[in-house]
């Protein structure tokens, strides 16, 4: 499956998962560990390892593109508002809080 698409289902099935996009990373890596018949971190490292797991810049950037064209699918307009004076000022002290 396309990684938009798990994005897209994920969104649907839990809103958790649009509050914080590293939520995301992990809950479409439990669904890859669980193909792939991987059920401890060691098996786990080896697979970021190896490649075999989305990369979660992938993620991140699927989840802001259906987020954007799905506008049901956005995080709270708190989570919204909170997100935006951290970038503020990280802008504000060169890239640090």
């Amino acid at each position: 499956m396309k990684t938009k698409d798990m994005v897209h289902l994920l969104l649907e099935r839990d809103p958790r998962l649009r509050e914080e996009k590293k939520y995301m990373v992990c809950a479409i890596w439990k669904l890859q560990c669980e193909e792939l018949g991987i059920t401890d971190l060691d098996g786990l490292f080896q697979a970021v390892e190896d490649g075999h797991l989305k990369n979660p810049e992938t993620i991140r950037r699927s989840v802001n593109k259906v987020m954007e064209t799905n506008p049901h699918l956005r995080p709270t307009e708190e989570t919204q508002e909170r997100n935006w004076i951290i970038e503020q000022q990280m802008r504000q002290n060169g890239g640090e809080l």
